[in-house]
């Protein structure tokens, strides 16, 4: 019997990262752009998850590709999309999304502009 554990909270912490930034950045159309973004969120979680037990398949059961015709290719592309899934889509992804989002809340600050249009001392 083969088990595979897959834990999506490890994906899943982009959520609460960009909630965090579009909330704290008062954006006008919070309303709409939270439940929007957050989908957008949740479908890379998915990825994530999906690719972490693609990975834990893989590593389970070594010639489960190889009996499927399947060779090193597929085996470095479930890896790549497994990195891709955990370690940059999580973080760069949701605040990249906030970002385009709440350009116009972000930026002014960033280049030391207030929002009232007059230079941050």
């Amino acid at each position: 019997m083969l088990t595979v554990d897959v834990n999506p909270l490890l994906y899943s912490y982009g959520v609460a990262l960009y909630a965090a930034i579009v909330l704290g950045a008062g954006t006008r159309g919070a309303w709409w752009t939270l439940p929007t973004g957050i989908a957008v969120v949740v479908a890379i979680t998915i990825w994530g998850v999906a690719f972490d037990f693609m990975a834990h398949l893989v590593r389970a059961i070594p010639g489960a590709l190889a009996s499927l015709g399947a060779g090193t290719v597929s085996r470095n592309l479930i890896a790549l999309g497994y990195q891709f899934g955990s370690l940059l889509f999580p973080t760069v992804i949701p605040a990249a999304l906030a970002l385009a989002i709440a350009r116009e809340e972000l930026l002014p600050t960033a280049t030391g502009t207030g929002k009232r249009g007059r230079v941050a001392e």
